[in-house]
């Protein structure tokens, strides 16, 4: 009786439930930060960590090591994942800091979210930092045992005795593109690309990423979109008072697609310059100099739009069980998908049996894709049928993949009352 109730029970729960909490994403108001996190001086190139903890930007406030310095603040309510950010005192980056410039960084983050490689703008020390004349483009990787950074080394293969700077990492960490004057561009600053040898660590000749990414005008500030597929940077090529705004284009085959404009919130009047996104695609965090900051540059925040929200492969996967028996087998059955975009997806599940209690057991699969709401039929002769939905909504992001046991209950034919023996 026992089993029956226990079957009965997590019949009820898959049924009724939905797989995943995620919904809709909600209406967030957009962060204009004060103080701490902004100040008078300037706040610019924001690269916020995967989970949305700590931010790190470059500012020539007070109490740095002298002149442009990095800096590092963490978000107290970072695991309100749609609540306001609570900044504390940012700390200066001394580990990399000196009493000359330092800034326009890129940070590679490992799998496990935290940072294992920093390519940052700075300029030569005589005596302390090599170099050429000018701003270079330097390294420095976290020592693994001691979690400490190792001394900064100028990227010679990359850099030239012109202005070379604002390096972006790739998010598997073997491209570098960055901002350079030197010969052989379109215009003023433009964008190229070294590529990083998987084997030595040594980086290719820059090749300037030509058109349509650059123009006559100037291209500065790039930064990856996290999954790769997206280069997002700040050119003033198509404002009439020779602003900066925020473009984006997509990566196709290896090639740059055409370029557009991000649009509101993220473009104004004024100077937009420098994105860098959350991996749950909840947050963008942007630096610019319109008048609702605190001073000159600021750092800013808004809800990543919907039209900016990316479509992932989804691997949903399971067994379709007969809960009639305490030992129950694996069942052929129809599972009926639908969305509100496409017809009917239909999926069938095999008869198996034997031991079912691994979790890599399952009699069938299928791939779906996030950002959509799905509602699922599971039918099969014999037994009551079900419907579930699936919620892939809102912020599931990429490489997901969900495992379900659907447990169906057999129809019971009623015992029919044999009247030949009433009086």
């Amino acid at each position: 009786m026992f089993l029956k109730f226990l079957s009965l029970l997590i019949f009820f729960l898959v049924a009724k439930i939905s797989i995943f909490n995620a919904q809709p994403m909600p209406s967030l108001s957009d962060g204009i930060f004060g103080p701490p996190l902004n100040t008078g001086n300037v706040e610019y190139n924001p690269v916020i960590s995967p989970n949305g903890r700590y931010i790190v930007f470059q500012s020539n406030r007070p109490g740095g090591q002298g002149g442009m310095d990095i800096w590092i603040s963490e978000n107290k309510n970072f695991r309100d994942r749609t609540g306001d950010a609570e900044w504390t005192l940012p700390r200066n980056f001394t580990e990399l800091n000196t009493d000359h410039f330092e800034g326009m960084f890129s940070i590679h983050f490992g799998t496990d979210g935290k940072p294992d490689e920093i390519f940052f703008t700075s300029e030569y020390i005589a005596g302390k930092r090599e170099g050429y004349p000018g701003l270079n483009i330097y390294y420095t990787k976290k020592n693994p045992r001691n979690e400490k950074w190792y001394s900064p080394i100028h990227l010679n293969e990359i850099n030239s005795n012109f202005e070379d700077k604002m390096p972006t990492i790739s998010p598997d960490g073997n491209s570098l593109i960055f901002v350079s004057n030197r010969p052989g561009g379109f215009g003023g600053f433009d964008l190229w690309k070294s590529v990083r040898d998987k084997e030595t660590g040594v980086w290719s000749k820059p090749k300037n990423l030509g058109s349509p990414i650059n123009s006559p005008s100037d291209e500065i500030m790039p930064s990856y979109h996290y999954d790769g597929n997206t280069l997002y940077f700040s050119s003033n090529v198509r404002d009439e008072n020779n602003k900066f705004n925020l473009y984006g284009s997509d990566l196709v085959k290896n090639h740059f697609e055409e370029i557009y404009s991000l649009g509101k919130p993220f473009n104004s009047k004024d100077d937009d310059e420098g994105i860098s996104l959350t991996h749950d695609g909840n947050w963008a965090y942007f630096s610019s100099n319109r008048l609702s900051g605190e001073g000159q540059f600021d750092i800013y925040r808004t809800q990543v739009p919907e039209d900016m929200r990316r479509s992932y492969p989804f691997e949903l996967s399971g067994l379709v069980l007969d809960g009639s028996e305490p030992i129950m087998i694996g069942i052929e059955s129809t599972l009926k998908i639908y969305d509100e975009s496409r017809p009917v997806k239909i999926v069938t599940s095999k008869r198996i049996g034997g031991d079912l209690t691994k979790s890599d057991n399952k009699n069938f699969e299928t791939n779906l894709s996030t950002g959509k709401f799905y509602r699922i039929e599971v039918s099969a002769p014999g037994f009551h049928p079900t419907e579930l939905t699936l919620d892939l909504r809102g912020n599931i992001g990429q490489g997901k993949k969900h495992y379900l046991r659907i447990i169906l209950q057999p129809i019971k034919n009623k015992k029919k009352i044999d009247k030949s023996d009433d009086p």
